[in-house]
């Protein structure tokens, strides 16, 4: 991910290129576009990708129930990068599962 250096900081979509400050304060760029296609989320070449979709969205709703579970204990703790680390860790436990493996 590139970084924008210098003293005009860009915010928006230019061309193929979208700008932003990100939460921890550096002003970032990356190529735009990516996603889904309207028409093209029932296709065969697309079934692996809603798989990866519905299982990081699993491991998302589990992370919640965990993260307020503990809220009591996290409550006097401000840490933004709380979510990916805790996503991570669940993703992690996932893919240790045996009993629901993928299908290669």
């Amino acid at each position: 991910m590139a970084k924008q250096t210098g003293s005009i900081k860009l915010k928006g979509t230019i061309g193929d290129i979208n700008y932003y400050k990100s939460k921890n304060g550096g002003h970032l760029a990356r190529a735009a576009g990516g996603g889904f296609q309207k028409g093209s989320m029932h296709k065969e070449s697309m079934v692996r990708t809603m798989e990866n979709a519905t299982e990081f969205g699993r491991c998302s709703k589990t992370k919640k129930v965990f993260r307020i579970a503990l809220a009591p204990f996290l409550c006097v703790r401000k840490d933004g990068a709380l979510h990916g680390r805790m996503m991570q860790l669940f993703t992690k436990i996932k893919d240790l599962d045996l009993v629901n493996s993928r299908r290669q």
